[in-house]
This record gives structure tokens, C-alpha cells and sequence, in this order.
């Protein structure tokens, strides 16, 4: 979801505004404002995969590498990837 909140294309207007990620019982929902939508549905972000064995876990499923890395991969998604995954989105 975050990856496809890509503010270069958001109108400097737009920006500032309240982003949130929320879940119920079938799954995520994206929560922004109505006035996003067409930029959020048009977006194409990217989601980077990266070699794990210098990630230590803390406070959970975060990690953080104490050394730089290297992207091994870079997958696009769109937005229609979000709701195909089960996604949903709020407007408000």
C-alpha cells in the first residue's frame, strides 16, 4: 500500500494530509482523502526486495540492516495489484 503513495505526482496542494493503513477481518484498507484517489488509482510504485541475512528483527516483524544493501529486485505494483491481493480503500 505504501509503495503506491508516491507523492511526486500529488499536487503540492494535495500534500500534508492524513494517510492511514487500517484492517478488519477480510484485510487492509487504505484510508486517504477523497481528492487522492485518481492519483492513488494511477500510481505505480515499487516494492524492493532485499538479501535478509544482515537484518536483524526488532519490536516485531521490523528489521533493520546495520550495513548498507543492495536491491536484488524491484517489482511494480499498481493499485489494481492492491485490490486484487484483497485490498481496500476508504475515502475520506
Amino acid at each position: 500500500m505504501y509503495a503506491l503513495l508516491n507523492f511526486k505526482d500529488l499536487p503540492k496542494e494535495l500534500r500534508g494530509k492524513k494517510v492511514s493503513v487500517e484492517s478488519d477481518e477480510n484485510g487492509p484498507i487504505l484510508v486517504i482523502p477523497k481528492d487522492w484517489e485518481k492519483y492513488i488509482k494511477s500510481n505505480v510504485g515499487s516494492i524492493y526486495v532485499l538479501p535478509t541475512d544482515t537484518f536483524k528483527e526488532r519490536k516485531g516483524s521490523n528489521v533493520k540492516s546495520n550495513v548498507q544493501v543492495s536491491v536484488i529486485d524491484e517489482i511494480h505494483v499498481t493499485f489494481q495489484d492492491y485490490l486484487n491481493m484483497g485490498g481496500k480503500l476508504l475515502l475520506i
